[in-house]
């Protein structure tokens, strides 16, 4: 009524959150630094995954703002991708939020063989390639064709490539290269070829068919 009063007071919790701004996160083959922002109403813990410890770390000394957490990514030194989770819980462990970080592989072509030496006959060479990036093959000498690419094992690839018969008096060179589609990886492969075996001129045969330094009188 006009002359009495009471107050009922209603307290309701909040609700808890840690939320990322960014949950996934591409670094490059090189690594890096990596900065975390967290909007949080509660405390929290930060845990790096074990699988991932030995090339992200938490620089914990670096000065940031308050909710702003920085990790180094090591350079990646395999041929493969890699990817690391960084969590945050609050201090029941009750919420969770992960930090997915993604590193670039290391790329890489190798070949078997550099220096190829073969007759003047028709041969052919395999050239066995490691590679885990897709690649172009270009070979500079018309008398040599690439004629098949196996893959079997997902980074293991068996090049075959004709070499025509040499019917000149003289050897020859020619060379396959192999580079990756960005043109920053390359393999030379230098393949020789012997001239074609001397046979003797007919002037230089006697009516028996012998060789030598004859004096026909």
């Amino acid at each position: 009524n006009s002359s009495l009063k009471e107050k009922l007071h209603i307290i309701q919790k909040q609700r808890n959150a840690i939320l990322l701004s960014n949950k996934t996160v591409t670094v490059a083959q090189t690594g890096g630094k990596v900065d975390a922002e967290i909007k949080s109403n509660i405390d929290y813990t930060i845990e790096i995954a074990p699988s991932c410890k030995d090339w992200i770390t938490e620089n914990k000394s670096r000065a940031l703002v308050a909710n702003i957490h920085s990790f180094t990514v090591a350079p990646n030194d395999t041929y493969d991708d890699r990817t690391g989770e960084i969590y945050f819980y609050d201090q029941a462990r009750s919420l969770k939020e992960t930090l997915v970080i993604t590193q670039k592989q290391k790329d890489v072509i190798t070949v078997s063989k550099k220096q190829y030496e073969v007759g003047s006959q028709a041969n052919s060479i395999q050239v066995d390639v490691f590679s885990n990036v897709q690649f172009d093959v270009t070979i500079e000498a018309t008398w040599i064709k690439l004629t098949r690419t196996s893959n079997e094992t997902g980074k293991n690839y068996q090049l075959q490539f004709s070499i025509e018969e040499n019917t000149n008096n003289q050897e020859r060179s020619g060379k396959i290269v192999i580079t990756d589609k960005s043109k920053t990886i390359k393999q030379e492969i230098s393949v020789k070829q012997l001239m074609k075996a001397q046979q003797p001129t007919p002037e230089d045969k006697d009516p028996e068919g012998n060789v030598g330094d004859m004096n026909w009188g």
